[in-house]
């Protein structure tokens, strides 16, 4: 998508898209990436936008996220060299069956196929077949993600007004008069509440009244009730192909028959912004390689997730965001799969990390590299999925599948090589210490067992980076020379802001903050994004609800290098939120909670030492009863009393520790060790690759 942010920046160093520029503006959004992908025989995006220019009194009434791009974002996908746009995803439908029709003129006009979403039901379903290198590629593109979350999630008629109703949402508990007669079903004329209605439509629907007879009920309720939301191509309107199993073997067949060497399915469901796939994902996805489809590749969740082999056959469970406008951490680490197949044989895949730098995107190389395909691989190795056993979604434990294979990445160069594993285990021996952290070699994933399965000695601690790009290093391959991958960077003649320096604990920048004693404030710097943690990431599903942690409680540092001229006056700083995005019917909300200030100093010789400021549990407790699970944080220097100060800070953490003989048995992404005692000599199994 090239809309929003894009069009109507805020903040001064985004990408922006011009309309009325002949799509210049456009074309450089993506000019870093295009090169990787315009150098397939067929490349594939997810087109999750309406293009066009229709007005905001046309768009959808309350859905809470409505997306359009204008016109010139064709231009970008011809940048891009893109082929082929699926366009069967929840967003379609934003401005109603408007803006299915001015999106599919535009990418019709552009010469680029689509499949995935139409105006009618047939159209949306249809399936596409391209010929590419001599190879007949069929794809197929469904989605789960219909809108019905949020009708069943709208009040019912005896439901209680809840106090402080924002006059924006009063709109959920008027009463209405609507009722339905047709051929079979009929719904008595009363007032009614936009959920009451809709839990009527629902009984009605039950009884199977026909298409035509849903079309006429569905058009009635929603000329009283329009805030109804239905994003998928059914009841007489258009929108995405709805994803159900029972039409992925007549699908699959029917290309077959057509003459498809290879079948590429694709499926937009699952949770948003977690981690691990959905439980309902991963039986779609093996039910279409049952049903005969060569490769699945899954998006909607807006983060990097998994891969692995089913039955021999590679399934990519996200790919995070390609180019969007999202100012969440969680959603700046992406990548670009590359299949390459000899007529219907599979015969290599790769994976390019990258990163959505300011709402661009751009390969990524170095530490930022390393960080992606580490992440990638701790999330294609842990047996986990996300459900929502009660109210939460939560990472739970999955039963092992033995169809199913650990993708194994094997580094080549910026790159990793897909194969089927997992990769080999090795041992390593390292000295830990309480007092420092011991560095482990990235990528690479540790068992939170000793080799041969033993207990590791308990008060160790696996150290975990959560932020991800404290090297300052200039990691993107963007044609800008700057580091301090998304930081909130100055001027670097400034007195604070990421800089080049030659004597760099590591690489080639640090952070400076300069200081005087004329200097009436501090100087602080922060990311450009808030850190997301939580107490447990993995559960156990018990039944009925009732979950259990299989991750204990962690403790919280921040962990970087420091060289100091001047007397020091130095310290961190936290910001704590809640955020919260379970109500589909509302915006989400960020809720500040409080501030935590910890000062620290360093010798001032400009020689390098380790610093670490630990938090201490309060510092992390609820606050008001909400549970801090966001975090912004700073570093600030404060003016000296005499002479000037300058701070330098290198290879920046915000560490999370969990013990590690705590955690379940698996594979982590471990950036450092810590503990137990002063100094203890450790034998860890590691895999690599």
């Amino acid at each position: 998508m090239l809309g929003r942010r894009f069009v109507t920046p805020s903040m001064p160093d985004t990408a922006v898209v011009t309309p009325g520029d002949g799509g210049a503006s456009a074309r450089a959004v993506v000019s870093s990436a295009a090169p990787l992908l315009r150098a397939a025989n067929l490349t594939i995006v997810n087109l999750e936008t309406v293009v066009g220019t229709l007005p905001d009194s046309a768009s959808y009434p309350q859905k809470r996220f409505l997306i359009q791009s204008p016109p010139e974002s064709v231009s970008a996908l011809d940048e891009m060299g893109v082929d082929i746009v699926n366009l069967g995803n929840n967003h379609q439908r934003d401005w109603l069956d408007g803006g299915i029709s001015s999106t599919l003129a535009a990418i019709d006009a552009a010469g680029i196929s689509r499949v995935g979403a139409g105006l009618t039901e047939t159209e949306a379903r249809a399936p596409l077949m391209v010929s590419a290198g001599g190879v007949n590629v069929g794809l197929l593109s469904y989605c789960s993600i219909t809108g019905d979350a949020v009708n069943d999630a709208y009040p019912l008629d005896a439901d209680p007004v809840p106090p402080g109703l924002p006059p924006s949402e009063a709109w959920q508990y008027e009463l209405r008069s609507w009722g339905f007669t047709g051929a079979t079903v009929v719904i008595p004329v009363t007032s009614r509440r936009v959920g009451s209605a809709w839990q009527a439509i629902v009984v009605a629907e039950a009884g199977g009244p026909g298409a035509a007879e849903d079309a006429a009920l569905w058009a009635s309720a929603s000329a009283v009730y329009p805030e109804l939301q239905d994003w998928i191509a059914r009841r007489g309107h258009g929108g995405a192909n709805l994803l159900a199993p029972s039409r992925f073997a007549p699908d699959v067949s029917a290309l077959r028959v057509s003459g498809a060497d290879i079948v590429v399915v694709s499926l937009h469901a699952a949770f948003q912004y977690i981690d691990t796939k959905s439980s309902g994902i991963e039986l779609a996805a093996y039910a279409a390689i049952d049903a005969g489809a060569d490769i699945v590749v899954c998006h909607h969740t807006h983060v990097l997730q998994g891969m692995e082999w089913y039955k021999g056959k590679l399934v990519c469970w996200s790919l995070g965001n390609c180019v969007f406008d999202q100012d969440l951490l969680a959603t700046f680490r992406s990548g670009t799969l590359r299949t390459v197949f000899e007529g219907s044989t599979l015969i290599e895949a790769r994976f390019y990390p990258a990163t959505v730098l300011r709402y661009r995107p751009a390969p990524v190389s170095g530490e930022a590299g390393l960080g992606v395909l580490g992440l990638i691989h701790e999330r294609s190795d842990l047996d986990f999925h996300s459900t929502k056993p009660a109210s939460a979604i939560l990472n739970t434990a999955r039963v092992a599948n033995p169809s199913v294979a650990k993708a194994r990445f094997v580094v080549e160069g910026h790159a990793a090589r897909l194969l089927p594993g997992p990769g080999p285990s090795t041992s390593l021996t390292v000295t830990a210490s309480s007092t420092e952290a011991t560095d482990l070699a990235m990528p690479g994933l540790t068992r939170s067992r000793a080799p041969g399965g033993g207990a590791l000695p308990p008060g160790l601690l696996f150290g975990r980076d959560l932020f991800g790009f404290g090297s300052f290093e200039d990691d993107a391959a963007d044609g800008v020379a700057s580091g301090g991958l998304h930081w909130n960077n100055t001027d670097a003649n400034s007195d604070k802001g990421v800089v080049l320096d030659t004597a760099a604990w590591s690489g080639s920048h640090v952070l400076r903050l300069h200081r005087t004693s004329t200097n009436t404030a501090r100087a602080r710097m922060r990311p450009v994004a808030r850190v997301t943690f939580a107490d447990h990431k993995l559960w156990q599903d018990l039944g009925g609800g009732v979950v259990a942690a299989l991750d204990p409680v962690p403790s919280r540092s921040m962990r970087f290098h420091a060289a100091a001229s001047g007397v020091v006056n130095a310290s961190v700083i936290v910001d704590l939120y809640n955020f919260d995005d379970a109500n589909p019917t509302e915006d989400p909300t960020s809720v500040f909670l409080k501030t935590v200030e910890i000062p620290f100093t360093t010798t001032s010789d400009d020689a390098w030492r380790e610093i670490l400021v630990d938090f201490s549990a309060s510092d992390f407790a609820p606050s008001g009863g909400l549970a801090a699970n966001m975090a912004l944080f700073y570093v600030a220097l404060y003016p000296p009393a005499s002479g000037d100060t300058t701070l330098r800070i290198d290879d920046l953490q915000f560490v999370e520790w969990r013990e590690a003989a705590l955690l379940p048995d698996g594979f982590f992404g471990v950036d450092e060790l810590r503990g137990p005692g002063a100094a203890s000599t450790v034998t860890l199994e590691r895999r690599e690759e």
